[in-house]
């Protein structure tokens, strides 16, 4: 499990930094849904300090890594469906009128 989640967790550190950066900045900047791009930041936060805290040799660790898995795929969703949609649609407006 450890072997897996090794790669997921990079590329989770790279997609959270460079989201940070470019959408979520661009949002805090349009001043546009803050109180949802503060929800998002404080989950990115959430699932460092969880993944951090899996001990591959605690008797949770199969519990901790499924509510990891499933809280991710909650936050995802999140952004899918709910910020990407309305920032490409805010941005496709800019200059309008």
């Amino acid at each position: 499990a450890v072997t897996l989640l090794t790669p997921l967790v990079s590329r989770l550190q790279r997609h959270v930094q460079r989201e940070e950066d470019g959408i979520f900045r661009a949002m805090r900047h349009s001043g546009e849904y803050l109180d949802e791009v503060d929800d998002l930041e404080r989950e990115h936060s959430d699932f460092g300090k969880a993944i951090a805290a899996l001990d591959p040799e605690a008797g949770d660790f199969h519990a901790g890594v499924i509510r990891l898995l499933d809280d991710l795929a909650v936050h995802i969703d999140r952004e899918d469906y709910g910020i990407f949609p309305v920032s490409v649609r805010g941005r496709s407006n800019v200059g309008a009128g």
